[in-house]
């Protein structure tokens, strides 16, 4: 499946959105004096995964519109949205 250009021109603007919000996360902690590299790993790997989601979401949904059958593109998201959501399990019971 070929990437679209909507897709990528997307990401890339989530990209640059966490990146800037990160680099302001980073300043306010080390102006209050409490930077450390647990920040800069908090933002990498946070950073990382918001725009990962962001990509798979957008492929995930260029998928079912390029679908003609509707009842498959539905089972698509469905079985998708599961699979991203069962992770989160531990974490909700936890909290």
């Amino acid at each position: 499946m070929k990437i679209q250009e909507a897709t990528k021109r997307e990401t890339l603007h989530i990209a640059a959105g966490t990146l800037a919000f990160s680099a302001v996360m980073n300043g306010v902690f080390a102006l209050l004096g409490r930077w450390d590299l647990t920040v800069l790993w908090g933002t990498l790997l946070g950073g990382g995964f918001a725009v990962l989601n962001f990509f798979l979401l957008g492929l995930t949904v260029q998928k079912m519109a390029g679908d003609p059958n509707e009842k498959k593109a539905s089972s698509c998201c469905s079985s998708r949205t599961a699979c991203a959501c069962w992770p989160r399990w531990p974490w909700w019971c936890w909290a």
